[in-house]
């Protein structure tokens, strides 16, 4: 047969099968089942990430040149922002082997789970209830973080100065140095949150990407469920130089 639109319509189709057959594969050598249920993400497929929400008073920013500039509102951390790349990319990943595919098929990203980044509610009764989440920063600046620490007896939480962090086990630590990443799991709705802070800002990105990097280690040594701490130290401003000083479960 040498109908050029058959040939064309063939070809197509074969490649849609060789496609899904290459993300049922991906799909089960990448473990994405243990991400799914490590993280407690069903249906709906979402996830949620909070970042910290920073009010600036008028005339309290400083501009790229290092002047006094009037710029004043709610803005992000920087650290956190730069959270969201590698937090969006655990939860999506590209089908290999397709390079070879015509057309749009040659760069086939597969997005199963939705993941919104959401600044912190002003409230925390405003806080999503279902919905798994990680929130990022202090109670200070986060409201997720508050509620967490407040209804949810993390093995890490900020005292009242929003410096120290007591750590189960440990005790109290008055350090800039450090950070912490917790789950925890809320008792009356079973929503499961993951919170990731630290008294600086590279304690709280370090301890995101911790959790981003590490998630099968962590699913290994304490399942899908057991609430955990792990303590980190930074020894630059660098997020992903870090130490782990304790790994501990309940």
């Amino acid at each position: 047969m040498n109908n050029p639109y058959v040939q064309n319509v063939a070809s197509e189709f074969i490649a849609i099968l060789i496609l899904v057959l290459a993300g049922y594969v991906t799909y089960r050598l990448t473990g994405r089942r243990q991400l799914l249920a490590f993280f407690h993400i069903g249906n709906p497929k979402r996830f949620l990430v909070y970042l910290s929400r920073i009010t600036v008073a008028q005339g309290g920013s400083l501009g790229v040149n290092g002047q006094s500039l009037a710029f004043a509102g709610p803005t992000f951390s920087v650290t956190e922002v730069e959270i969201i790349g590698p937090a969006q990319r655990l939860f999506n990943y590209i089908v290999p082997g397709v390079d070879g595919l015509p057309g749009f098929l040659k760069s086939v990203l597969i997005s199963d789970v939705a993941v919104d980044f959401l600044p912190s509610p002003l409230n925390p009764k405003d806080v999503d209830s279902q919905t798994p989440f990680l929130t990022l920063g202090s109670p200070g600046y986060n409201a997720v973080s508050q509620k967490v620490q407040t209804d949810c007896a993390p093995l890490a939480k900020f005292e009242p100065d929003n410096f120290q962090v007591s750590i189960y086990n440990l005790g109290t630590m008055k350090d800039a140095s450090i950070g912490f990443l917790v789950r925890s799991c809320h008792p009356s709705s079973g929503q499961v949150s993951y919170y990731a802070a630290g008294p600086a800002s590279v304690g709280t990105a370090g301890a995101a990407i911790y959790l981003i990097k590490n998630w099968r280690h962590l699913q290994k040594k304490f399942g899908n469920d057991v609430p955990f701490v792990v303590l980190l130290r930074f020894r630059s401003q660098d997020p992903r130089q870090y130490e782990v000083v304790a790994e501990k479960g309940q």
